[in-house]
């Protein structure tokens, strides 16, 4: 599109002001942000400072992320247990839905089983998780594998555990 620019002696024509080209978007990595596996500065910048949790053992990020730290071969301290805990009962589908954002981006999901307590565990597996922890932290489990339980013997839930490993 052209712009017509009127002046006094004549018409003159000129381009429209040039537009940066869009940069490039690339998807965070499979351990950046709030995830299971990442470190505690990526939560940090993610969710800000935070808290204790009713549980001293964890960090709480706002009203609903109980985070437990477990330092791993690198040294870095790391995401080992997170818990969505949810402000009112949820249908377990929603709770999932809500608890996705948490997990490895490049999880995938091997089985799902019923713990000997009625929990219904939802076993993953993440290449990412595996290359940031090593084979120590599995206890026997692939590298890489870790767990979610939303569904507790009934069909609504107010809390999601994500942990490193498959210890329900």
């Amino acid at each position: 599109m052209r712009w017509l620019l009127v002046l006094m002696f004549g018409v003159v024509a000129c381009a429209p002001p040039a537009r940066p080209a869009p940069s490039p978007t690339t998807a965070p990595a499979p351990l950046e942000g709030a995830v299971l596996g990442a470190t505690k500065a990526s939560w940090v910048a993610a969710k800000g400072e935070p808290s204790k949790g009713p549980v001293q053992l964890y960090d709480r990020f706002g009203r609903d992320l109980d985070v437990l730290w477990r330092a791993y071969g690198d040294g870095e301290e790391r995401a080992h247990q997170v818990e969505l805990v949810l402000p009112q009962e949820q249908p377990v589908a929603r709770a999932r839905e809500l608890a996705k954002s948490l997990l490895p981006r490049d999880a995938a999901v091997v089985r799902t089983y019923t713990a000997p307590a009625g929990q219904t565990v939802e076993v993953f597996k993440s290449a990412a998780l595996a290359e940031a922890l090593g084979a120590d932290p599995f206890g026997g489990d692939e590298p890489g594998t870790f767990i979610q339980i939303a569904e507790r013997r009934t069909p609504r839930t107010t809390r999601v555990v994500i942990a490193v490993g498959n210890r329900p």
